[in-house]
């Protein structure tokens, strides 16, 4: 299974971003089984899933391929959205008081390529956007000679009123460390989690082996997906007509849903095995539940401890 894998990931690297049908076809398999092989993968932070979408499908691509991201995404936009992309394109840099209203809701859609950036100066904060391909300290000057030339038109304007001489250094000068940009959402700081007197395979894997051993149910092979997460065990159950061999898929998780099904289904299947779903979660979506009794009835065998 770790081949199927590193096909689509050799794939992702070959063409760049890609939707699901495009990796069914190439590792000629069904498309719920590509979709769920790719959410693997994201889940695992091997690729990345758009925000942007081509029909109904989001598309998956490697860390830096953004600017591929960006051409393919691009030729599929249309209206609004469209002219937004290209003049934030040629801007790089957007102040959104100075916005029309459709600008505004326009780039609040094309998440993937605007992004947003909270400036506060003495005179408060507001919002600026940022073309997702431009260099941040570029996007810094840039911020800087919006802020300066305002600032530059409302010291003329005092002059013409007032009819004083203002001195040239008062005139157009921001003062940098007064300028701080900060992400609109911030990501919360994570606590660091207490080290645990376990074996490197971790608590899962040693609870998914008493499982086996309880059942005496002997094991042929041991294959890891995610390092004390998820593992493939080749087992062997005795029965009236002899020894029959399974994959279990073994897997740590909060909740099992329809994905999980066809995903440990489309391994055995390429096994030429039946299989087991085994895990410590005791919380199955309704959907997964249906296709286990029902399309999947008698193909796969659900288990949870």
């Amino acid at each position: 299974m770790s081949d199927v894998r590193e096909k689509i990931l050799q794939y992702i690297k070959l063409i760049g971003p890609v939707l699901p049908i495009q990796v069914s076809k190439h590792v000629n398999t069904d498309i719920i089984f590509a979709s769920a092989m790719l959410s693997e993968l994201a889940s695992r932070k091997l690729i990345r899933i758009s925000n942007s979408k081509i029909g109904s499908s989001p598309l998956y691509f490697l860390p830096g391929q953004e600017e591929k991201l960006g051409e393919r995404i691009y030729a599929s936009l249309k209206g609004k959205e469209k002219e937004a992309f290209e003049f934030i394109k040629d801007k790089q840099i957007l102040r959104e008081k100075s916005l029309e209203p459709w600008q505004r809701i326009a780039l609040k859609d094309l998440k993937d390529f605007a992004i947003p950036l909270q400036v506060t100066t003495k005179e408060g904060t507001e919002i600026f956007w940022k073309f997702y391909l431009t260099n941040p300290d570029q996007a810094k000057d840039n911020i800087y000679k919006i802020l300066q030339e305002e600032q530059s038109v409302q010291d003329t304007t005092q002059i013409q009123e007032q009819k004083e001489e203002v001195k040239e250094e008062q005139r157009g000068k921001l003062e940098e460390k007064q300028l701080v940009f900060e992400p609109l959402i911030q990501e919360p700081i994570k606590k660091p989690s207490k080290k645990k007197s376990i074996s490197a395979e971790g608590q899962f894997y040693k609870q998914v082996l008493d499982f086996l051993g309880e059942n005496e149910i002997e094991v042929i092979g041991i294959e890891t997906i995610n390092k004390a997460k998820e593992f493939n065990f080749i087992i062997k159950i005795p029965s009236n007509v002899g020894n029959l061999n399974y994959l279990l898929k073994a897997k740590d998780q909060k909740s099992v849903t329809e994905k999980d099904i066809f995903l440990a289904y489309a391994e055995a299947q390429q096994k030429h095995l039946p299989v087991i779903y085994l895990t410590n979660s005791k919380r199955i979506t309704a959907k997964a539940k249906e296709i286990v009794s029902g399309q999947l009835r008698g193909q796969i065998v659900f288990k949870n401890f």
